[in-house]
């Protein structure tokens, strides 16, 4: 072999590692950023585990993906009446997570929605 090959595959060999290494790197960093993602204020339960679901792809969390979910919507719902439920209900599921997490959600916004209804109605009761 001459010098030229053996710098070939050596280089072939450290590229190879470094493709690797970068591949290692790119799922922790995915990992970082789904671990740090915390719903907003305008963003809805579906909407905020769409962004996880897609964070997630590149983080080969193979079987604990669901395990994952769970615990990035109950630690990341920045919602305090939605996340107390959450960490009072025991054996807890992404996909009861996520239900209870959207009931409550609904059960909200048709409080709000309710809200003028019933102060108009309160008002023609105190003028009467």
């Amino acid at each position: 072999m001459s010098d030229n090959e053996g710098a070939n595959q050596a280089n072939a060999v450290a590229g190879g590692m470094a493709a690797a290494m970068l591949g290692t790197l790119s799922v922790f960093d995915s990992q970082a950023q789904t671990w740090e993602e915390t719903r907003t204020a305008n963003e809805t339960v579906t909407e905020y585990v769409a962004v996880l679901r897609e964070l997630a792809q590149h983080c080969n969390y193979g079987d604990k993906l669901k395990e994952m979910l769970r615990d990035r919507l109950v630690c990341g719902i920045a919602e305090d009446r939605i996340q107390r439920r959450l960490l009072a209900e025991p054996n807890m599921t992404f996909e009861k997570a996520l239900k209870i997490a959207q009931a409550i959600e609904t059960a909200n916004r048709d409080v709000r929605d309710l809200q003028p209804t019933l102060d108009s109605a309160a008002g023609k009761m105190q003028h009467q």
